[in-house]
């Protein structure tokens, strides 16, 4: 699962800049409200991956809905050669929606550090199987739907890493689906917190590090998981030294899920995220958005109520 704007706060990521790329290919944006179902699809342009290639794309889209949308349900398809997708919404400092390419543009590595100092990015829904998705509790304990809020033209942003094992070129694709309550159906909020360590430096063998957040007031959460790269041999989340999620597989992260009435509510010590790696590399590993070369040390959660995703970069939050 992953963040700067792109990543998180880019300035604490020390981020730098890659130009835009656009290529040439089909792509579609749609709303569907055919009375059963209220929302919006995207399909993003073909890419095609040579054979050994390994690399991150992002495409940038406006949200299609005219008005705000609280959306129940996140599903997705993605193509062969496609490893995994993240979702993210794009912010200036102060969490108003900004964009950071047109939309339309496909950028490749390392899109997800794009961006200027201050920027934030929102981390939506991440899938890591060929069809997924995340279904929002439909009681937020007093008998209100959770949804997300997606504005009107919303931006956007689909970070996809794709990797090409085969001998021959592969060309994908990923439909994002997003389902939404109907029009003037009242829901509580619901966004994403997400923990990132930033300032870790790995030495070769076996090595572990971790940091402490606070979390937002009053925060109830539902779904919480992990991010790392192919170094990590485990990820978890801990609250009052009890485990709350625990993950051996960086490809297909374990999650944890809540629902009323036992929302999980952190205590005072906060919450802890935890990583160990095995560093076979031969160079020190850094926080890094390059799957090969970097690593990551990500907890992420779905809470409530929200009034726009929260950050936290290394014990510094929530933002």
């Amino acid at each position: 699962m992953g963040t700067s704007r792109y990543s998180c706060v880019a300035a604490a990521f020390a981020a730098f800049v890659l130009g835009a790329m656009p290529l040439a290919a089909k792509a579609d944006t749609v709303i569907f409200q055919d009375g059963f179902e209220f929302g919006f699809q995207v399909l993003t342009p073909e890419i095609t991956i040579a054979p050994g290639q390994q690399t991150v794309y992002c495409y940038f889209f406006h949200a299609p809905n005219a008005s705000a949308l609280g959306i129940r349900r996140w599903t997705s398809t993605i193509g062969a050669g496609m490893h995994h997708v993240i979702l993210y919404a794009s912010y200036t400092g102060g969490w108003i929606p900004s964009d950071v390419e047109p939309p339309g543009t496909l950028t490749a590595s390392p899109c997800s550090s794009s961006g200027g100092a201050g920027d934030l990015a929102g981390w939506i829904y991440a899938a890591h199987d060929h069809v997924q998705e995340l279904v929002v509790p439909d009681d937020d304990g007093m008998g209100i739907p959770l949804a997300a809020t997606i504005l009107a033209g919303q931006p956007l942003f689909l970070e996809m890493y794709v990797l090409n094992t085969t001998g021959f070129p592969v060309t994908t694709s990923a439909l994002l689906k997003a389902e939404a309550l109907a029009p003037q159906t009242p829901f509580t909020n619901t966004a994403t917190y997400l923990t990132r360590k930033t300032n870790m430096s790995l030495g070769m063998g076996v090595v572990s590090v971790q940091d402490t957040c606070a979390t937002p007031a009053g925060a109830k959460f539902w779904w919480l998981s992990t991010r790392t790269h192919h170094f990590a041999q485990m990820s978890k989340i801990t609250n009052a030294l009890a485990d709350v999620v625990v993950s051996a597989d960086w490809e297909h992260p374990a999650a944890a899920t809540f629902a009323a009435p036992n929302f999980l509510q952190f205590g005072p010590g906060g919450l802890t995220y935890e990583c160990t790696y095995d560093n076979n590399s031969g160079h020190p590993l850094h926080d890094g958005d390059n799957e090969s070369s970097d690593e990551n040390c990500i907890g992420i959660g779905y809470f409530f109520p929200a009034a726009h995703p929260a950050l936290c970069v290394n014990n510094l939050g929530p933002l």
